[in-house]
């Protein structure tokens, strides 16, 4: 009975909707050439246009100096098997080097033009960092929750007119909320 039950709990582990969204999911891997340590690379979205899967990426440079040392520097993102098969094209966004293997620089008006018709099938998450005038209007629970998902310090210091007793300590990025019928009126930092 026993040995019943386990297999029945592992059919339906095998056959759960998560398995089968993993069954089905494969991972896009892109490799760019760029001329120094300093780029980053992420796969900004997928689309599928005649029978090829046009993966766009983004080009990022920390503007920090850097050896000018031509490096590979690699993205990934998750696609449905049947799009990850696909013959691929490659656009970059963001790159400021006149050679490319593989790949095709492309302004966004160029690319434009590319995904026209195209289907999307994939969309990087938005992880924008907010800033402190995106929170002004927000519910405080949601203005908190938006704060810890970006590991934003955050603190409430006036509710409905009324100043809350807080630390004189200043950290520059940290935020304060001033609170009216709550919802977030003000946030200054520090």
């Amino acid at each position: 009975m026993k040995t019943l039950i386990t297999s029945a709990f592992l059919c339906l582990l095998a056959f759960s909707p998560a398995a089968l969204a993993h069954d089905h999911q494969s991972t896009v891997e892109v490799a760019v050439g760029v001329p120094d340590p300093g780029w980053k690379i992420s796969i900004a979205s997928m689309y599928v246009k005649k029978g090829k899967l046009l993966v766009v990426c983004q080009a990022k440079h920390n503007g920090g100096i850097n050896a000018q040392v031509i490096t590979g520097v690699k993205a990934s993102a998750p696609v449905d098997k049947k799009h990850a098969a696909l013959p691929r094209k490659i656009y970059l966004l963001g790159g400021k080097w006149g050679w490319a293997r593989g790949y095709s620089h492309v302004t966004p008006e160029q690319l434009k033009k590319h995904i026209a018709g195209a289907t999307q099938v994939y969309s990087a998450p938005d992880n924008k960092v907010p800033e402190a005038k995106d929170f002004i209007g927000l519910e405080l629970k949601k203005a908190e929750a938006l704060a810890d998902k970006h590991k934003i310090p955050h603190r409430v210091v006036m509710i409905d007119g009324k100043h809350l007793p807080v630390t004189a300590d200043y950290l520059p990025s940290r935020l304060n909320f001033s609170i009216e019928k709550g919802k977030v009126t003000k946030v200054t930092k520090g």
